[in-house]
């Protein structure tokens, strides 16, 4: 037979008296960083505008991820008239590719991510921030 519980708080004072973290220590802490893991891919990258930082592979700041070019230029009419050539290309090195890297071999991914910024990197328009630090 199993003991009954008692229903009910076992007294009559408040469980919570406050929701203040003043007595709190400060408490640091390291977010390792790591890939997604995934299955391979076995297409090429194949870029030729470099206008934007993200075009360029550079970290996306405050600043620069609204970027935009000017338009639809020739090197991005270069660039989809070679798409088709570059696919048939990649469908020829797809065996090879699958021999080097099985399709079922789990890879940590992205391959071509964004480069985490530096500290020192700006994150907001140098206009908007007082010089002597106050909010």
């Amino acid at each position: 037979m199993t003991p009954t519980r008692p229903e009910g708080p076992s007294n009559d004072q408040a469980s919570l008296t406050g929701l203040s973290r003043a007595n709190w220590g400060r408490q640091a802490f390291l977010v390792p960083v790591d890939g997604t893991a995934g299955n391979t891919t076995y297409a090429t990258k194949f870029t030729l505008i470099d206008k934007t930082a993200r075009q360029r592979g550079q970290f996306p700041t405050a600043i620069s991820a609204l970027d935009t070019d000017d338009g639809f230029t020739a090197m991005q009419w270069a660039e989809a008239g070679a798409s088709a050539p570059m696919a048939a290309w990649d469908f020829v090195l797809m065996g090879p590719r699958m021999i080097q890297t099985a399709p079922w071999h789990e890879v940590r991914g992205p391959r071509d991510s964004y480069w985490r910024a530096t500290p020192t990197t700006l994150r907001m328009h140098t206009s908007n921030v007082d010089p002597a630090g106050a909010p």
